[in-house]
């Protein structure tokens, strides 16, 4: 049955170059990594159908485009999201061809680990970011899929400014972000693969506040009052010229795990 569908197919196919990796992220192509490549369908329809083969086949020259940026590549085809297409792409569209129920369970590629709610300006935040290997399909990713081999770049924005790049990294390591010290709401981060077109992912929003707690007592600058700020007032203690004494450890108990956020409700400063 495979060949004699192919050959139909090969017929009509034209063999192009869609180089725009979205659809890795995108979570309305939940099943594309089991073959749905046009992310057509609902729960329960036939997501998987010639429709889908025939974007495969279109990269078939004689041959499998087995690296990127092979100009018949198509990272719509590239069911086992690898950066090649090859006889593995085959068997996942054939396991799921005109069946129901295909599993929408696909995730994103590049993810990006942010979660906070609030972050105090002028604190600096290690933004942590996952690549997903799909290892259902391939039990060792070729070199092709190690970050180590991309870069990819950390941006913010909030209303009204655009994406103001932070910086890039590599290899899964956090990205350093100094904060600006702005009182703002609705702010977002975004990571960006850049070597592949259309990869990237989003934070929620989140609101950056200029803390009110005094510099002094928040040494780390998370605008909480921790044990790491008793940590940094020990070490300077008694120490010329900015020793600290008795009165500064009184002062910091008074103050024991206060917070300095006007934006979070739950924020309490003691000592008031």
């Amino acid at each position: 049955m495979r060949i004699s569908i192919w050959v139909i197919i090969c017929l009509s196919a034209q063999a192009v170059a869609v180089f725009d990796f979205s659809v890795w992220n995108n979570p309305t192509c939940s099943a594309q990594c089991h073959g749905d490549a046009d992310c057509q369908g609902a729960l329960g329809e036939v997501r998987v159908t010639t429709a889908d083969l025939s974007i495969l086949m279109a990269t078939y020259g004689g041959s499998w485009p087995t690296s990127y940026p092979d100009l018949r590549y198509n990272p719509q085809a590239d069911f086992d999201r690898n950066f090649r297409i090859d006889e593995g792409d085959e068997i996942i569209i054939e396991e799921w061809l005109n069946k129901r129920n295909v599993p929408q369970d696909c995730g994103k590629k590049l993810e990006l680990v942010f979660d906070r709610g609030y972050v105090a300006g002028g604190s600096t935040q290690f933004i942590q970011w996952k690549w997903n290997i799909f290892t259902d399909y391939i039990p060792l990713p070729p070199h092709q899929d190690s970050p180590c081999s991309y870069s990819f770049a950390l941006y913010y924005a909030y209303p009204g400014s655009g994406w103001v790049f932070i910086g890039t990294g590599t290899c899964r390591g956090p990205i350093p972000w100094q904060v600006p010290n702005i009182n703002m709401q609705d702010c977002r981060l975004r990571i960006a693969d850049i070597d592949h077109p259309g990869l990237e992912d989003y934070s929620a929003t989140f609101t950056i506040y200029e803390c009110q707690l005094d510099p002094e007592m928040d040494s780390d600058g998370d605008c909480v009052i921790t044990i790491k700020d008793f940590s940094y007032l020990a070490t300077n203690w008694l120490i010329e010229p900015d020793g600290k004494n008795i009165d500064d450890l009184l002062l910091l108990a008074d103050y024991w795990l206060a917070c300095g956020n006007p934006y979070d409700p739950e924020c309490i400063i003691m000592g008031e």
